[in-house]
């Protein structure tokens, strides 16, 4: 008995003290990764495709990042409405609606899913705020008049606006991204307009132009 115990301990022993030997020589792994930080950065216009009361809005602005590992970006955006829609709803003293117009902006948040492939996903977040306003004109009809004196009402607002989208890597110095996003702006106050209308999806495409 003696003998076999003898024996196992020769056998278990060094085992042990190989094992402890072995792990030491190891990285600890950690959340992070233990390769070295990788930073990039890209921008580029976005035009997008939304609605506001029930009418057909289009938004024109751009965005730029800083890219971290090739997958988390942040950064900064802003957008304006271009086509600024009539609503006849709206009280002027002219009579003719008002005609909207405005826009936001805010910090950029996000994670890019498989970069490196051709085809990928990525999950931007817009926390921002912006201003709204009816004019009892076109800011494209003022000419040489000042704008502010044809604004009707203006509400500024809080806003957050989480996307999906489908990246492409067209070149390496280019991406193109068709998204989808849900605009959450709970506070607007305009005249003859719930305080929702702003509310709602969205649909983009956005010219990504960079470091990747």
């Amino acid at each position: 008995m003696k003998k076999t115990l003898f024996l196992i301990a020769l056998i278990v022993v060094p085992t042990i003290i190989f094992a402890q030997n072995d792990d030491s020589k190891k990285e600890m792994e950690t959340l992070w990764g233990n390769k070295e930080l990788s930073f990039g950065g890209f921008g580029g216009p976005r035009v997008s495709f939304s609605k506001f009361d029930g009418q057909n809005i289009w938004l024109v602005g751009g965005m730029g990042a800083v890219l971290v590992n090739h997958s988390f970006f942040f950064g900064g955006g802003g957008y304006g409405i271009v086509n600024e829609p009539n609503f006849a709803n709206v009280t002027t003293t002219a009579g003719n609606g008002g005609y909207l117009g405005g826009g936001y902006g805010g910090v950029i948040l996000g994670f890019i899913v498989r970069p490196h492939k051709v085809a990928h996903l990525s999950f931007p977040v817009l926390i921002g705020a912006g201003n709204l306003f009816y004019s009892d004109m076109r800011m494209t009809d003022h000419y040489n008049t000042n704008p502010s004196q044809h604004i009707i009402d203006q509400s500024n607002f809080f806003v957050v606006e989480p996307s999906v989208e489908v990246e492409l890597n067209v070149f390496r110095f280019m991406r193109v991204a068709a998204g989808v996003s849900y605009r959450y702006a709970p506070n607007v106050s305009l005249t003859d307009t719930p305080s929702n209308a702003f509310n709602g999806p969205s649909g983009s495409i956005t010219f990504k132009f960079g470091t990747f």
